[in-house]
């Protein structure tokens, strides 16, 4: 059902479509647009309204104050209060266990 998501750990304040590795449609690559409140407001209201050939497979949010909820938290994540993944967690645990350091 779902494909391939993307770490938003310093999302805000990021340029769109600029995470190595992650495939990205070619209307967000060429957006040039930089995550803010404004943007992900817009984005998160109606995802392919604002990029039709997005991936993203969100219907939208119509409600203003979730929207006002999820900017809110993703503003809280900024790459220095990032948390480790579950697969980083996992890596990590096997390497300590095998006597690996990283």
């Amino acid at each position: 059902m779902y494909g391939q998501t993307l770490n938003l750990y310093g999302v805000v304040g990021r340029k769109a479509a600029s995470v190595a590795g992650f495939e990205y449609s070619e209307d967000l690559r060429k957006s040039g647009i930089v995550w803010n409140e404004v943007t992900i407001d817009k984005f998160i209201t109606a995802p392919k309204k604002l990029f039709p050939g997005t991936r993203m497979e969100l219907p939208g949010v119509e409600d203003e104050k979730t929207r006002r909820g999820i900017i809110r938290f993703l503003g809280s994540l900024s790459q220095k209060s990032r948390k480790y993944s579950f697969a980083e967690c996992q890596i990590m645990k096997l390497h300590k266990r095998v006597g690996m350091t990283r």
